[in-house]
């Protein structure tokens, strides 16, 4: 009953809590009524609907955020019944089972001190765990014997053991990601391996042959034994209840949602499940209901990407997260992007108009490119979209879903496929994009060209398994999707895509609405193109008119020798992350938005290159000086709005196993450094910023899986620019190579830092070096050289620019 509408306040509207506590706490229902008829004058709605449509939103949000933490556990909870613990869990449980898929949901006799309860009542749990890290072969006839000593352990541990059981965490090699394979407490060991690929496949789709082993990580056994004795309370007598209806306990109430029903159990605890099946869309404010379907939307999005993640082989993806994905309509118009990757937000769209121009696409089919000059950026960026058939006899299908994963290396001339212009024994060379790797226009997918995608690598059987994994993907966003249409009907879910994007051209619209018009100017440079050292200037003009805005890039110089041109999907990109930052409030990344802005480019130009140019730069350096420039050119428009530059490169490290080695090896990661400092903060330090939000991998991993030690990381104090509000520091990581290795370094703001805004001082330009033998020695910022074993190659990546003159 406060000034605003609370989700208890629907709850009291809508009839479902009158008293807490057993009375002793009465809720206001009349103040709740007056919360929300604000809302639902304001929307044109009854207050009925108001309050239902405010408990749809909530729910929605909560469904996803379960989402999320259950799948970076690797847990399905379609294979889960629901507990509904705490005072309000009850009021949103059925709700949750139904967003979440799960079969049944269990409200506790008291579900308000469920906790203290449990602590009275559940069983005594020992536990141990043993790692292994053990491959599938000799190391396997151990197994059982190792499952017996460590059940035994535990059954030491309690008095009287009732049961004992476990899992044997399980992975494909490669992967780092296992999944947990339950097994009973008199497991022999045998069996593991059909196990193993039955939960892979059941969970991504799919499952490897004998040629690809499968390590088991970890034992875990439980051993449990009944609780003390205690009184027990009198057997409850059995009572069925249909919804809609409201069920008490003292602590809490539980909301059966029509098509549910309960069964109260000796114990006193309510067993839920649905009986009837859910009758599609339900009628409500539009407003909170696009709501609810962005959130449903960006759930399917984020599973996608939470898939990709945990069934990837390489640390650009599993560890890194260098991945997006995105929601299309019918149409190929982007509905969601999650929030990955800045630099795909322009991009993707066009690879998924690239694919469907390429021809039909049958049902359960993949197109895959990489083409950087078909909607690509460059090629180790990999992209399959898959469309979405309702059924499989439907003429055309009703949405699409993609992915785009960064590939440790899709060959070319140098490991990791970013090329350096120069060469290891210290010459110069201009590239092409055949110096760069494999290119693939939009294809279908099959195993030919599974191999032949495969064969172009250094590391074919990561290319495989990552490729499995962005299938896997996709398999996850399609079926959630038809799930989704199934329970709204295609019609609601295709005029809430509608209404989505309009929604974010509205938005947009007003936001370009609220500058003044006119037309600026604004200029920036990168530091040269790896062959020269010659700036090359990146222009933009600014043109507002109303409700529309064009960005006019069309002075940017011709294509350069080296690898540092764009495709001007780049340039789209950066441009809608940058309109995107200077609206600020959350606003949906889709099609809608760039619905009234024009990018101009000229063909053959630096930011719009077209073949042979190289161009495997261009999508993680010249897309971060082409969001600074724009930063800056938003500052002449929008005065103290807008922060200072960040440090305006991805410094990009490619190491990787030189020609003859016996097991050959790629690495590549792109390192954080400072965020310009802004008109509220400070700018954040040692943090990726701008085109591209991946985490740098950890150590522990790094050092496990190639030949490396890194000797030193650690913040680098002092680089952020002055100001008011300081930019954020850099940081410095250095490797030690053990093993002799070819090292790539990609990276800008070498010569220059990110300039300052509103007076604020420039950041520290980057700086890298290499010591060999005790001697140590600069490095240019666009290198590839070969390097012994003991090398240290020490990279400190550029501040932020201050904000403010002090």
């Amino acid at each position: 009953g406060g000034v605003e509408p609370t989700v208890t306040d629907a709850h009291a509207v809508l009839g479902r809590v009158e008293h807490l506590l057993g009375g002793h706490f009465t809720l206001d229902r009349p103040a709740a009524e007056a919360a929300v008829a604000g809302l639902a004058e304001a929307l044109g709605a009854s207050l009925e609907a108001t309050a239902q449509a405010i408990l749809d939103v909530a729910q929605a949000a909560m469904a996803r955020a379960c989402k999320r933490v259950s799948l970076d556990r690797g847990v399905d909870p379609r294979t889960l019944t629901l507990v509904a613990f705490g005072g309000a869990g009850g009021l949103h449980a059925c709700a949750l089972a139904d967003e979440l898929g799960c079969p049944e949901v269990l409200f506790p006799a008291e579900p308000g001190v469920l906790s203290a309860a449990g602590i009275v009542d559940a069983p005594r749990e020992a536990a141990a765990t043993r790692s292994l890290f053990a491959l599938e072969g000799p190391a396997w006839a151990h197994l059982g014997g190792a499952w017996a000593e460590l059940c035994r352990a535990v059954e030491a541990e309690l008095a009287a053991p009732e049961r004992v059981h476990g899992f044997v965490d399980c992975r494909y090699t490669g992967q780092t990601h296992p999944l947990a394979v339950p097994v009973p407490g008199g497991w022999s060991g045998d069996g593991l391996r059909a196990a193993f690929d039955a939960l892979h496949a059941a969970r991504y789709g799919y499952a490897f042959g004998p040629e690809r082993p499968v390590e088991v990580v970890t034992l875990r056994a439980f051993a449990e034994q009944p609780p003390p004795a205690v009184p027990a309370p009198a057997p409850v007598p059995a009572q069925a209840v249909t919804g809609p209806a409201t069920v008490g306990a003292w602590s809490a109430t539980l909301w059966l949602p029509a098509g549910w029903s309960a069964a109260r159990l000796p114990s006193g605890d309510w067993l839920c499940r649905r009986t009837q099946a859910a009758t599609g869309a339900r009628q409500g404010p539009l407003a909170l209901a696009l709501e609810v379907h962005r959130q449903r939307m960006a759930a399917i999005a984020e599973e996608m990407g939470a898939t990709l993640m945990r069934a990837a082989f390489s640390a650009n993806i599993k560890e890194r997260q260098d991945y997006s994905c995105a929601v299309f309509d019918g149409q190929g118009q982007m509905v969601v992007h999650a929030a990955h990757i800045p630099v795909h937000l322009g991009s993707t769209p066009l690879s998924v108009q690239a694919a469907i121009a390429a021809g039909p696409m049958p049902p359960g089919s993949e197109v895959i490119l990489n083409d950087p000059f078909e909607g690509g950026t460059h090629l180790p960026d990999v992209t399959l979209v898959r469309p979405v058939y309702l059924a499989d006899t439907d003429p055309a299908p009703a949405f699409y879903v993609a992915n785009r994963a960064h590939h440790a290396d899709v060959g070319g001339i140098s490991p990791g496929s970013l090329p350096s212009p120069r060469r290891p024994d210290g010459t110069t060379r201009a590239l092409t994009i055949d110096d760069e790797g494999l290119c693939l226009p939009p294809s279908r997918l099959d195993e030919a060209l599974r191999d032949r995608f495969a064969a172009a690598s250094r590391t074919p059987d990561e290319r495989r398994g990552d490729l499995r994994a962005q299938e896997a993907a996709n398999r996850v966003g399609a079926e959630r999707l038809r799930a989704w249409a199934a329970q709204q009907g295609l019609a609601a879910v295709a005029g809430l895509n509608a209404a989505l994007l309009n929604y974010a051209e509205r938005r947009i619209r007003a936001a370009l609405t609220a500058l003044p018009d006119g037309q600026w100017h604004a200029l920036d440079h990168l530091d040269d193109d790896g062959l020269s050292d010659t700036p090359v200037p990146l222009p933009v003009t600014v043109r507002i008119q109303g409700d529309t805005a064009e960005f006019d890039f069309t002075g940017a110089p011709d294509a350069v020798a080296g690898p540092m041109n764009a495709v001007r999907a780049i340039a789209v990109s950066a441009v809608f992350y940058a309109v995107r930052c200077l609206v600020g409030a959350e606003l949906p990344a889709n099609a809608g938005l760039m619905r009234p802005i024009r990018v101009l480019t000229r063909p053959g130009s630096v930011v719009d290159a077209r073949p042979p140019a190289a161009v495997s730069a261009g999508n993680v350096e010249t897309s971060q000086r082409l969001v600074d420039v724009l930063m800056q050119g938003f500052g002449a428009v929008a005065p103290g709005r807008l922060p200072a530059c960040s440090q305006g490169t991805m410094n990009n490290v490619l190491i990787g196993s030189v020609p003859g080695a016996s097991s050959p090896w790629v690495y590549y990661e792109t390192l954080a450094g400072g965020y310009g400092g802004g008109p509220s903060r400070a700018g954040a330090t040692a943090t990726h910023s701008h085109m591209t939000n991946t985490l740098n991998t950890p150590i522990e991993a790094l050092e496990h899986a190639f030949p490396m030690r890194i000797v030193r990381y650690e913040v680098r104090r002092g680089s952020g620019g002055a100001g008011v509000h300081p930019g954020g520091d850099g940081l410095v990581r250095a490797y030690e190579l053990l093993a002799p290795a070819e090292v790539t370094v990609i990276a800008e703001r070498r010569g220059r830092g990110a300039p300052g805004a509103d007076g604020g001082g420039a950041g520290a330009p980057g700086v890298q070096s290499v010591r060999e033998g005790g001697v140590a020695s600069a490095l240019p910022g666009k290198v590839s050289r070969v390097f012994e074993a003991g090398s240290v190659i020490e990279i400190g990546t550029p501040g932020g620019g201050g904000w403010g003159r002090r």
